[in-house]
């Protein structure tokens, strides 16, 4: 089931999957203090992003691994 951002939000640790309201931008993320985490960099998914999004929760054993961004990683 596909609910909106904002108006009810996944439980602490949830995986989901977010679908953005521009027609093509969606991620793969975990809610963790208040706030969804990509799980490509694990940086916070900005407000311009979730603004008229909806999400899902992912499968409770669904295998979602975070990649590190360090300083270095930047040119």
């Amino acid at each position: 089931m596909w609910l909106d951002v904002g108006s009810s939000d996944p439980d602490e640790g949830q995986k989901v999957v977010l679908v953005c309201d521009d027609g093509c931008s969606s991620s793969l993320a975990m809610f963790i203090d208040g706030q969804y985490l990509d799980a490509e960099d694990a940086e916070p998914l900005t407000a311009s992003f979730l603004d008229g999004a909806i999400w899902a929760a992912l499968p409770l054993g669904y295998p979602l691994a975070f990649t590190e961004v360090t300083q270095d990683d930047w040119y």
